[in-house]
């Protein structure tokens, strides 16, 4: 597991799991308000999968998630 940094650090904990093929990654926001996000860095960019939702999204410098209070987005590549 790898801690990833993200632009609301005291709110918002990342982390990444990967191997040779597989890569995975969560976004929690642990407050009782929405937050949002971007992530510099590059280790998250590219091309996913929303698990929960099923549906693709395109990870980059650009990309800005909002997450409700107490809620989580999982990725999967």
């Amino acid at each position: 597991m790898i801690n990833a940094p993200n632009s609301m650090p005291a709110s918002v904990f990342r982390f990444v799991r990967r191997n040779q093929q597989d890569k995975m990654f969560a976004v929690l926001n642990l407050s009782p308000e929405a937050r949002t996000v971007t992530f510099s860095e590059s280790l998250c960019h590219g091309a996913d999968t929303d698990y929960l939702a099923n549906e693709p999204i395109k990870v980059d410098g650009d990309t800005a998630l909002t997450l409700d209070a107490w809620s989580a987005r999982i990725f999967v590549q």
